[in-house]
């Protein structure tokens, strides 16, 4: 960037606009006025985020695929699972975004503006659990191409080189000649933390799918115990956050967006400036016979 200064910064936008809409609207307006490259793809990220996390007609589109993944695996696997869809918050998308700009890393890397979670349990041993998991990734796969959704090549991981097996103990670790028998198709596009978990011990599957008009979206698989890990101990998803971005400055008694406000301590965020939205759960807990399955 030539100069620094003249560069919009997205805090000045948060306490004249009326929905995050429109703060990325007014804040894309002006990041294409400098003229500036990294400016210009800044804003064209921010309008990605727009058109694949906040369009209800593409948030049509990922319901139908949503469902249809919920009968599928309702159907055909013998565990029961949770399943959730999240949309991206505006505030992890921009610190994310400064975080890749800071680092003279690519911002197209950004490709989890949505993303699907399935939480699997049941009563097998932890690591029979494990392998479900790499099955389930590679049913998936199969699944969305059949859908019309690729596999994208999974990004390099990072945070995994220094994970100590002596200080987690209790994390399990899945043999490597086996996961590569399961995954033997699509090795390339998993994203493994289960295998190579992260530092703190995180452990997770992380898929990205991209769809007929080039948008993305993430897929996460974790078993219970790996979920509880990640939200609540060592791994907490916050922590992790707190730890990797800097913290966007925002005095909430100034926002004027309908359904969000600051009560005390708790943000109360409906809209998605904040905290990530959960727009999509539904849940097989008990194995009911197939012909119980109510669309």
């Amino acid at each position: 960037m030539k100069n620094t200064t003249e560069v919009p910064m997205i805090e000045n936008y948060f306490y004249n606009s009326r929905s995050v809409v429109e703060i990325i609207d007014k804040y894309c307006r002006d990041l294409k006025s400098t003229s500036d490259p990294t400016c210009i793809a800044h804003s064209v990220q921010l309008e990605n985020y727009k058109a694949t996390a906040i369009n209800e007609n593409h948030l049509y589109h990922i319901r139908t695929l949503f469902n249809k993944t919920f009968k599928m695996l309702y159907d055909e696997v013998d565990f029961c699972f949770t399943f959730e869809a999240r949309r991206k918050s505006l505030l992890s998308t921009e610190a994310k975004l400064l975080k890749l700009i800071k680092e003279k890393q690519s911002i197209d890397l950004i490709r989890d503006f949505l993303g699907f979670r399935i939480i699997i349990f049941s009563e097998k041993t932890k690591i029979s659990q494990i392998y479900d998991l790499y099955k389930l990734a590679e049913k998936l796969v199969v699944f969305y191409a059949n859908n019309g959704y690729i596999l994208c090549d999974a990004a390099a991981s990072k945070d995994n080189a220094e994970f100590d097996k002596n200080k987690y103990k209790d994390i399990i670790l899945p043999n490597e000649k086996t996961v590569n028998a399961i995954l033997k198709n699509c090795l390339y596009g998993v994203k493994d933390y289960v295998l190579h978990p992260k530092k703190n011990g995180y452990q997770s599957l992380h898929m990205v799918f991209k769809g007929p008009k080039g948008r993305y979206f993430e897929v996460q698989l974790r078993t219970f115990d790996q979920h509880i890990w990640a939200e609540a101990d060592c791994a907490s998803h916050s922590t992790y956050k707190k730890k990797r971005y800097d913290e966007l400055e925002v005095n909430y008694s100034k926002m004027k967006i309908p359904g969000l406000a600051k009560v005390g301590n708790e943000i109360i965020d409906c809209v998605g400036f904040s905290k990530s939205l959960l727009i999509y759960h539904r849940q097989k807990t008990v194995n009911y016979p197939k012909n119980n399955f109510k669309k």
